[in-house]
């Protein structure tokens, strides 16, 4: 079969998120059309802008490309959804093989013989799934292939992880053809998202990079393609969406803590991109990786916006999560960016093991503050691999299995310190709590109404909370909180 013949659909589950982009499979399709592969395709599911999450319409729009492989990708979110679709269409492609990739496949593949597909990728894909599309278009044996985990002929075959791709530079850019990106500027108002670094020198206990490190070793795992790919990429697209782009939103996990890369970067950026296009950035970051010098050279080049990971604001909690920053440097991060004109957003986990009614009161007085203009609370959610999940699993305080169950959004952690109607009202309501806690007192009346309600109540009741908090926010003046574009995630400060 030449490599024309041979077609690949990539299945991304976009269902449990807003609509995105994958960089992991448009780099992987990149890599196959850099090698001749011209046959593939993407089947985008998402309730709103793609194919919906209907398994007989999925398989409809398949048949379209005749496949012989299908590669998903999928979280541990979308694993049970991936599964169930992977049995119902190897009824409709019954000579076609299944494979998934991601960071499910990576910390838990133990599963496969279980699962619906023939082969798990573990770690990076790009040398892996090639080998193994170069040895199914030649009908050669793939048992063996670093990287995947095979179910064959009755066998399990657990192949080593290959190392490490050192040079980021080496990997083509992501392919951009292969997504409908003016839908996806469209539906995200211009923002489009890069990566241009792998992993994070870290080990706070519920990020999933602790998990990857344990499968795939620390050394080499922290990474970045030269400043020179990133500008080319950027300029690339800028050109080819002239005019739809307005934010590039680099989506790593910390390029902020390669100091001398982010000054090349920004110096770079705003010459050939900020200076020519008008196009803003925004980036990820944690306080103790910026100084000023940065932040000033940041904001020079056209950065907008910076988020962090603030977690709580009580400084025994955030040690317990082994995240390592002080109360002292969050404020001053903060209040140089302020000083500097980038907006800052906070990343707040409620719910950690240990929090109480005096935690959460720490977090709202940190909150006000540091004066962040948006905030992102959530629920504790423990993932599979992370020491926090192993700690909440000892204790027995998961209320559901997060490994197989959909808990996204809800709170699943008991908490012997805090009863989980007054954790519920603190995610839900948090805007009203931030106001009651500045002294607004109709705020306060509000949260009277909403008392001892689980969180299923809360949410059924959200169109009425909405409206009320358009009404208070009418008659409230600076400063306070309301919900940010009406979504029940995020707070504005205003």
């Amino acid at each position: 079969m030449n490599k024309e013949e041979l077609s690949i659909v990539f299945v991304y589950p976009n269902i449990y998120t807003q609509f995105s982009q994958h960089e992991g499979l448009q780099t992987l399709s990149a890599v196959l059309k850099k090698t001749g592969y011209k046959n593939i395709h993407l089947v985008h599911i998402n309730p709103k802008y793609g194919v919906p999450a209907d398994n007989a319409k999925i398989i409809e729009e398949a048949k379209k490309y005749k496949p012989k492989i299908f590669a998903f990708t999928s979280t541990t979110y979308e694993y049970k959804f991936c599964n169930k679709l992977a049995e119902e269409m190897k009824k409709q492609f019954p000579d076609a093989l299944f494979i998934m990739g991601g960071i499910r496949t990576t910390i838990k593949n133990d599963d496969l013989n279980e699962s619906n597909f023939d082969a798990f990728c573990i770690g990076e894909g790009e040398e892996t799934f090639l080998e193994f599309v170069e040895k199914v278009r030649n009908n050669k044996n793939w048992e063996n292939i670093d990287g995947l985990v095979v179910k064959r002929y009755g066998k399990l075959y657990k192949n080593k992880i290959r190392p490490f791709i050192i040079d980021l530079d080496s990997i083509p850019m992501q392919d951009w053809d292969i997504i409908d990106v003016n839908k996806l500027l469209d539906a995200r108002k211009g923002w489009l998202s890069l990566l241009f670094s792998r992993g994070c020198p870290y080990s706070c206990t519920f990020c999933i990079n602790n998990a990857l490190r344990k499968v795939k070793g620390f050394k080499n795992y922290c990474r970045t393609a030269s400043v020179n790919t990133a500008i080319t990429e950027l300029k690339y697209l800028a050109d080819k969406f002239k005019g739809k782009i307005k934010v590039f939103n680099l989506d790593d996990d910390l390029l902020t803590s390669y100091k001398n890369w982010i000054l090349e970067f920004s110096e770079r950026y705003k010459k050939e991109i900020f200076d020519v296009y008008g196009i803003e950035w925004k980036i990820e970051s944690r306080v103790d990786s910026l100084d000023e010098e940065m932040i000033k050279k940041m904001k020079e080049s056209g950065c907008r916006e910076i988020q962090f990971g603030v977690e709580t604001g009580n400084q025994a909690l955030r040690d317990t999560l082994n995240k390592n920053v002080k109360t002292e440097q969050i404020e001053n991060v903060f209040k140089l960016c302020s000083e500097a004109g980038i907006k800052t957003m906070a990343f707040m986990i409620i719910g950690v093991p240990g929090e109480t009614k005096e935690t959460v009161k720490d977090t709202l007085d940190l909150l006000i503050r540091i004066k962040a203009n948006l905030i992102r609370p959530s629920f504790l959610l423990p993932i599979y691999g992370t020491q926090i999940y192993e700690e909440v699993i000892r204790k027995n305080m998961m209320k559901v299995n997060v490994v197989d169950d959909i808990v996204y959004g809800e709170p699943v952690v008991k908490l012997p310190t805090l009863d989980e109607k007054l954790l519920s009202n603190y995610v839900v309501l948090f805007p009203w709590h931030m106001n009651a806690r500045l002294g607004l007192s109709d705020y306060k009346e509000a949260l009277e109404k909403f008392n001892n309600l689980s969180y299923a109540d809360l949410k059924k009741m959200f169109s009425e909370i909405l409206k009320m908090d358009e009404n208070l926010d009418k008659k409230t003046k600076p400063t306070h909180y309301r919900y940010f574009l009406k979504n029940l995630y995020y707070v504005e400060r205003i």
